[in-house]
């Protein structure tokens, strides 16, 4: 098993006859200590983790299997077990009491990660792989849009590809859709109007009907000739004409049929769908409620504990309010002052395109602020820049109010702080 773990790790598993002995002599007068040992399984789970799963190498930045979206299927949630199993394994024969400080840490971390990922294996179907917020419908154009770049001939071929393996990928998510429904697992019924609406979306616009560039239609013109504003490129007239084509044949003959797949699948799925949306629902709720609260709040507190925890919080927060109401000589009760705060005009850009323009520009003064002073309270800064965008217009009816998107490994791709401003009475200044 070992074996198999250093192979998928593209190192070499095997050793020549020259170059056994010598290794052997190497070890014996320098055995690494259990801190190297510690070091190297990280970097050796890390990366084996990477190269099973080519959207993360798209998100680190990494030009690697650009052309390939991951696995769904079952059997590599089974590989991916046994890889656990043997990772632990490997990782208890390393003495903890043998290591420093910081990488006992790192042992007690990995460990507890491999532990967890080991026993949640049970809970593998307890999960909505499309939904209101995220989901694989909105993934694929997310990724293709903002993580997949264009640099190299290469890379737009990639995407073409990327384009045309759609269909096998949804098939393996319509696959997971369908056993999770044999179990009782379903989204709540209101969940599918946004997912089916946003899988349109996607196939809306050129090439799919005569309204403007569909999303990714006008992402990878813009790519493309991007590409070809760059002479070390070396993009032709010819290949950008047969990019161009090929990417127009992809989505309508592969991205098209596989999005209608998936909604055709969708409504089908509606029709057994219930309007309750509690997670004891599904079969074993209780059970895996309580797993997922320990696992997402890292203590032993029982969902009574954390609530009673929640509402002395609220109280606490309630009279800091009461302070700044009285701060700021409003008159009224608290309900009243949150009310003004809530629907008063002065705490809300205009819907307008220059209203939006004055929100992100905003929010982006406020991170450029923010990094100027980033070295008063933290000793090591990120190297990535963070950028402000507005959620794409294909999701942002669903999408949550604000979130996040890593930066690529080397910092050459940004960070982005996504804001949702498909509303902007749900987007106040004050937040």
């Amino acid at each position: 098993m070992l074996l198999a773990i250093t192979a998928a790790c593209g190192e070499s598993s095997q050793l020549t006859s020259q170059q056994a002995p010598q290794k052997t002599i190497a070890s014996t007068a320098s055995s690494p200590s259990a801190n190297e040992q510690a070091d190297a399984l990280f970097d050796r789970i890390f990366e084996q983790a990477v190269s099973r799963s080519p959207e993360f190498q798209t998100a680190l930045g990494r030009s690697t299997n650009m052309d390939k979206w991951n696995d769904l299927s079952d059997a590599f949630d089974l590989e991916t077990l046994e890889l656990d199993k043997a990772n632990l394994a490997e990782l208890m024969a390393i003495d903890p009491t043998a290591l420093d400080k910081s990488t006992a840490l790192s042992y007690e971390l990995m460990q507890q990660r491999l532990e967890e990922s080991i026993d949640d294996f049970e809970w593998r179907f307890h999960n909505y792989p499309v939904n209101q917020m995220f989901g694989r419908h909105s993934g694929v154009p997310s990724l293709l849009i903002n993580m997949h770049r264009v640099s190299t001939v290469k890379n737009a071929q990639d995407y073409v590809a990327r384009l045309n393996a759609v269909p096998a990928y949804f098939d393996q998510l319509i696959a997971g859709l369908k056993q999770r429904a044999e179990r009782n697992i379903l989204p709540p019924k209101f969940v599918f109007p946004h997912v089916i609406r946003d899988s349109k979306n996607v196939i809306s616009g050129a090439p799919f009907d005569d309204g403007d560039d569909s999303t990714l239609l006008a992402d990878f013109k813009s790519k493309l000739a991007a590409l070809k504003d760059n002479p070390e490129a070396g993009l032709t007239d010819e290949q950008e004409s047969e990019l161009h084509e090929a990417a127009v044949a992809a989505l309508t003959t592969q991205v098209r049929p596989a999005y209608e797949k998936l909604v055709a699948t969708l409504g089908e799925l509606e029709k057994s769908a219930t309007t309750d949306d509690g997670i004891w629902k599904v079969p074993e709720g209780e059970r895996f409620y309580n797993v997922a609260l320990k696992r997402t709040t890292t203590t032993d507190m029982t969902a009574e504990q954390i609530h009673q925890l929640g509402l002395s919080e609220v109280a606490r927060i309630h009279d800091e309010m009461r302070q700044i109401k009285e701060t700021v000589g409003f008159e009224g009760d608290l309900a009243a002052f949150m009310k003004y705060v809530r629907e008063s005009e002065d705490f809300v850009y205009p819907n307008t395109a220059e209203g939006k323009a004055r929100y992100l520009q905003e929010a982006t003064d406020l991170i450029e602020t923010m990094k100027s002073r980033l070295d008063e309270l933290f000793l090591r800064l990120p190297k990535a820049d963070i950028t402000v965008k507005a959620v794409e217009p294909f999701r942002e009816q669903s999408a949550g109010k604000a979130f996040y998107q890593r930066p690529s490994e080397d910092g050459s791709r940004p960070g982005l702080y996504y804001a949702n401003l498909y509303d902007m009475e749900a987007m106040p200044t004050y937040q």
